[in-house]
């Protein structure tokens, strides 16, 4: 089992909790971030970080969730969150800029 670091969190306007982390990722040379995403009633995506300027939110997610699934999970109240390194985000948005 990998060893873990435990960091503390403080997420405004929420709460402050410990987050138990892999030591291995967790460095200056890896950035871990975190896409969030917000669904409309109708299960459509409506709010998506990092989004690519030529693509709507539903086809970033639906790029994201081809190429990313195992990194997302699903939340409360029609949220989720992927969670990627920078250099993967990088990689899908160069990706998505030579298909058009």
């Amino acid at each position: 089992m990998p060893e873990t670091k435990h960091i503390t969190v403080e997420i405004v306007g929420v709460r402050s909790g410990s987050l138990e982390l892999p030591k291995q990722g967790i460095g200056m040379n890896s950035q871990q971030v975190i896409i969030h995403v917000r669904f409309g009633p109708n299960g459509r995506v409506i709010q998506i970080s990092e989004r690519p300027a030529k693509l709507t939110p539903n086809q970033w997610f639906d790029v994201l969730n081809a190429r990313a699934s195992p990194a997302y999970r699903p939340l409360a109240r029609g949220r989720g969150i992927f969670r990627l390194s920078r250099t993967a985000i990088e990689a899908l948005k160069q990706e998505t800029a030579r298909l058009g």
